[in-house]
């Protein structure tokens, strides 16, 4: 069955991948997943949806709220060293 998987990477960002699974549980919190193009793997069952058209625009409006959260979260922080890098030494 057609599937959509997503995990938040060590950027922050979401990464969207579409394949395949069956969507059997493996143990209890893991099933298969078969990417486009790749080998199977498995993967945590809350991060891999059927793949609809209103999934598939949900996944993707999720992925562009981590890329704004990500964004504003940097340039606080820019501001922030910035400021900090104005105190006279």
């Amino acid at each position: 069955m057609k599937a959509i998987a997503f995990d938040l990477d060590i950027t922050k960002l979401l990464t969207v991948r579409f394949g395949e699974s069956s969507f059997k549980k493996v143990d209890e919190f893991w099933t298969d997943f078969t990417p486009q193009g790749g080998e199977k793997t498995t993967i945590f069952l809350p991060n891999i949806v059927k793949h609809t058209v209103k999934n598939e625009q949900l996944v993707l409006a999720i992925q562009e709220n981590y890329r704004d959260a990500k964004e504003a979260a940097d340039a606080y922080d820019k501001k922030m060293y910035e400021l900090r890098n104005q105190f006279e030494k």
